[in-house]
């Protein structure tokens, strides 16, 4: 099945509260590099790719991903962030902005460690 992506590339810190004593990084604020990346399915499973709309989103998202989260703090973008700001929590987080806009079949998100979040994920 043909599919649109978009990768955004993207430097930010988060705070890792849930690790263990002892961690470097537990409870304290440091920076990654990031990728998030965005994959849409053509609308009803259709064979054709995603059309005009999954590559207008596709080029918004990589937009927005830049204004939204380049330079920040990823615990303080939103409430669902505020406690672990890890990949998976991350990958959530942005599929939820984005599959309400276009098909998401996957966000997957490069950090410290890799995580996903989408219906690709939710079916294996």
């Amino acid at each position: 099945m043909a599919a649109g992506t978009e990768t955004a590339y993207f430097s930010a810190t988060h705070t890792e509260r849930d690790l263990p004593p002892g961690h470097p990084c537990a409870g304290v604020a440091h920076s990654h590099l990031w990728t998030v990346t965005l994959e849409t399915v053509p609308p009803n499973g259709a064979a054709e790719d995603p059309g005009d709309r999954g590559r207008v989103g596709c080029a918004e998202f990589a937009a927005w991903a830049q204004r939204r989260l380049d330079g920040t703090h990823l615990n303080a973008v939103a409430v669902e962030l505020c406690h672990r700001a890890g990949p998976e929590e991350l990958a959530r987080w942005v599929y939820r902005q984005w599959s309400p806009r276009l098909p998401v079949r996957e966000v997957r998100v490069q950090g410290p460690y890799s995580g996903s979040y989408g219906p690709a994920v939710l079916a294996s």
